[in-house]
């Protein structure tokens, strides 16, 4: 391809590391993708006849000498930063949540400054904002209300300073929640599809949260559009299905079981409690993605669960 990159993609191995992956290499860009493990990086999938090429890139994220010899090596273009640690609420770890979140993210800039890549592409998180009772905008107040959104806001400050101040090429995209192929228990869909199709219970917190729910694929979209479109460089983009398309936990799950063809009381609501502070509306006013990165999400929330519960159950990954 006349337009084909080289873009480096930290946590690779991940689940939407996977899908981003994927997308690039059929559009025909050289991935250079980075893990700490081999083994994660074997499992990122490579579409039959894709035009792109796929470089392992095994590395700790967290050391500064292996990031600055990465760059020096290899003719990286731009980077799609998508490794993160605590993610998943049972990872509480707060020496790794900040490590990776956010010293890990300022010495992987740093070193991509001094490399002079084209554009920077942070993905950061909606927990970054302080919750309000409406869809957030971009101009909403900073301020998490858990370490995992905390140590998001910290890497952000340090690379938006870098943009200001020193002429850093970054975008930052903030996802409110994701779902779709590729995921794996514990997290909720994958686990809610695979206990109704068994015929187990399962247990949750009273359900009550309303969550934006957003296909991977369309995330993926918006990711690639803001790597690639001029307009994007210095802004900030809330991405998510926005209000159209949230729903509460429990209506999603109810939806999940549905899909799996099991029956609705396997799934027991307030027989455990949450792990960290969630806001009670997590849902994103997408209306900013939509204008500058001519972005829309394509896929409702039934069908996103069922070209999920294809992908669980053999079909072929699409």
């Amino acid at each position: 391809m006349a337009d084909s990159k080289a873009i480096l993609v930290t946590g690779a191995g991940g689940f939407l590391g996977k899908r981003v992956c994927r997308r690039l290499l059929a559009d025909g860009h050289t991935v250079h993708a980075l893990e700490f493990r081999e083994d994660a990086i074997r499992s990122i999938p490579i579409p039959e006849g894709a035009p792109g090429t796929l470089v392992p890139q095994i590395l700790d994220l967290t050391n500064a000498t292996s990031l600055d010899n990465l760059f020096e090596a290899a003719p990286i273009q731009s980077v799609i930063h998508l490794a993160a640690y605590g993610v998943r609420a049972d990872r509480l770890e707060v020496d790794k949540m900040l490590n990776v979140n956010a010293t890990a993210t300022a010495m992987l800039a740093h070193a991509a400054k001094k490399a002079g890549i084209e554009r920077f592409l942070l993905i950061g998180s909606g927990s970054e904002y302080l919750p309000v009772a409406r869809p957030t905008t971009e101009s909403d107040v900073m301020g998490a209300i858990n370490l995992y959104g905390a140590s998001k806001i910290s890497a952000w400050y340090t690379l938006d300073y870098l943009r200001r101040m020193e002429s850093f090429p970054l975008v930052t995209l903030r996802p409110f929640g994701f779902y779709g192929i590729g995921e794996v228990v514990p997290r909720l869909v994958p686990y809610v599809l695979e206990q109704a199709k068994a015929g187990q219970t399962m247990e949750f917190t009273e359900g009550t949260q309303i969550r934006d729910w957003l296909f991977v694929d369309d995330l993926v979209d918006a990711i690639v559009r803001a790597l690639l479109m001029p307009q994007a460089l210095g802004e900030v983009f809330n991405i998510g299905y926005g209000p159209s398309g949230a729903c509460t936990v429990r209506e999603a799950v109810e939806t999940a079981v549905r899909v799996a063809g099991g029956d609705l009381s396997l799934a027991k609501f307030g027989a455990i409690v949450r792990e960290r502070a969630e806001p009670p509306y997590f849902v994103c006013d997408p209306s900013k993605a939509m204008t500058l990165l001519k972005w829309r999400p394509k896929t409702g929330l039934r069908e996103g669960l069922e070209l999920t519960a294809e992908s669980l159950w053999g079909a072929k990954d699409s």
